[in-house]
């Protein structure tokens, strides 16, 4: 593998050893020729992760950056600030990646566009059901990221340039609606152009163990989600 990868996958993982190693895996195939580096970020006091670190061992793509605290947000960053890739995805340790990534990478590198943005599909564990997540129904990153709140983590669908994310990173103040916050954040440079697929990449897996969006909606939350709104609106 090259010095500088193609891609970089950032996976922020906490007590999900499991489904974790399901992730990796996935995400090491999200570029063709294998030219990807998987950037995994164990945040917060668990040690389970150690034993998939074992196994990935000997594969010198998948590097590990640990941090204290638990927080996803800040493994996020944590992951962006050691990702050498010159696309960057971001990937929640539950959620796995289609082998059409590849092909939506591909895609990008050769279309000399920023960002991209490709459906996923939810999988719903307890009632092992699935369905197609549409995107929103525009080729505006703005308005794509706006209408994005109606459809669960388009970020996880999403590849940008690291030339478009820039000095942009994830707020580290947000217990909720975090990704939807990192999109608007994203659109505060003005019009963008993306490549806007219709094929899935994804797999964003519903479940019953913890995560962000179970948070209870209060109103300092809540108005996080506003201010970033009307930031970008003014």
């Amino acid at each position: 593998m090259s010095t500088n990868p193609l891609l970089s996958v950032v996976i922020p993982t906490y007590n999900r050893s499991a489904m974790l190693d399901r992730a990796i895996a996935s995400a090491l195939r999200a570029a063709a020729d294998g030219d990807v580096e998987v950037v995994v970020v164990p945040n917060g006091p668990h040690s389970g992760w150690k034993s998939i670190r074992d196994k990935y061992q000997s594969d010198d793509r998948v590097k590990w950056f640990p941090v204290n605290q638990a927080h996803a947000c800040v493994a996020r960053n944590h992951g962006l600030d050691n990702a050498k890739g010159s696309y960057i995805r971001f990937l929640d340790d539950d959620d796995y990646l289609l082998p059409a990534a590849a092909t939506q990478l591909h895609r990008l590198k050769t279309s000399n566009i920023d960002a991209s943005i490709a459906p996923l599909i939810v999988y719903d564990q307890a009632n092992d059901s699935e369905s197609f997540q549409a995107l929103p129904a525009t080729d505006d990153f703005v308005c794509a990221s706006l209408l994005s709140m109606d459809i669960n983590n388009m970020t996880a669908g999403s590849i940008f340039s690291r030339n478009f994310i820039g000095s942009h990173r994830w707020r580290e103040d947000v217990i909720l609606y975090d990704d939807y916050i990192w999109l608007v954040t994203l659109s505060d440079d003005g019009d963008v152009d993306i490549l806007r697929e219709d094929f899935p990449v994804g797999m964003y897996v519903q479940h019953d163990s913890e995560r962000l969006s179970r948070v209870k909606r209060t109103h300092k939350n809540s108005k996080m989600l506003v201010d970033a709104i009307l930031c970008l609106h003014q």
